[in-house]
């Protein structure tokens, strides 16, 4: 049981070392993916280049890392998976979190553009 302990640990600690945070996949549709990262919290969608096979993870823990165009994600116990994000597919079951994400990107994306206030200083 110590051993299983110790391994947890030095996992958690190699994870952290190389950038990745701790989440939760919470959906997989087809090559859709949306996972929760924490720290800080944010929801993350991604597509691979095909299909994959993650409904035996929905709502388990994972590990994640990303930057302004990949994230890549690794179960406990799997490979990590690449992912490019794209938040403009609607892939998901509606008023699911990760479809009120691409919704709220949709609508800033054809919402009217916001107006910049300039005041003149005196």
């Amino acid at each position: 049981m110590k051993l299983l302990l110790w391994c947890n640990v030095c996992a958690a600690l190699l994870f952290a070392e190389s950038g990745y945070k701790e989440g939760k996949l919470l959906d997989s549709a087809d090559s859709f993916v949306c996972v929760e990262a924490r720290g800080p919290d944010r929801i993350l969608i991604g597509k691979a280049r095909k299909p994959l096979r993650l409904t035996s993870f929905v709502g388990k823990a994972v590990q994640i890392k990303y930057d302004d165009e990949w994230v890549w994600v690794k179960p406990l116990h799997g490979r990590t998976i690449r992912l490019r994000q794209d938040y403009l597919t609607r892939a998901f079951p509606p008023d699911s979190p990760c479809e009120q994400v691409v919704e709220a990107a949709w609508k800033r994306l054809t919402g009217p553009p916001k107006k910049l206030l300039v005041r003149e200083s005196h």
